[in-house]
C-alpha cells in the first residue's frame, strides 16, 4: 500500500495505473483540498470508455510526495 501527500493532504487510497491516459481528481476531493476553480486551466475534451463525452472542469498540476 502506498500513501502520498498532495498539496499538504495525506492520501491513503491510491489507484496506480501506469496505462492511464488521464489522471482524475473528483470535484469533492478538489474542494476539500481548498483549491479554487480559478486555478484550473482549460483543457481538451475527455471521452469515456464508451466514447461518451465527459465534462471536464480543467486541469491543474499539483505537487505530490510519495512514501512507502
Amino acid at each position: 500500500m502506498a500513501s502520498t501527500t498532495i498539496v499538504g493532504f495525506e492520501v491513503k487510497r491510491i489507484l496506480m495505473d501506469s496505462g492511464s491516459a488521464a489522471e482524475v481528481l473528483t470535484r469533492e476531493a478538489y474542494q476539500k483540498m481548498g483549491l479554487k476553480e480559478q486555478a484550473l486551466k482549460r483543457t481538451s475534451l475527455l471521452y469515456g470508455f464508451a466514447n461518451h463525452l465527459v465534462e471536464v472542469k480543467g486541469c491543474i498540476t499539483l505537487p505530490i510526495t510519495m512514501t512507502e
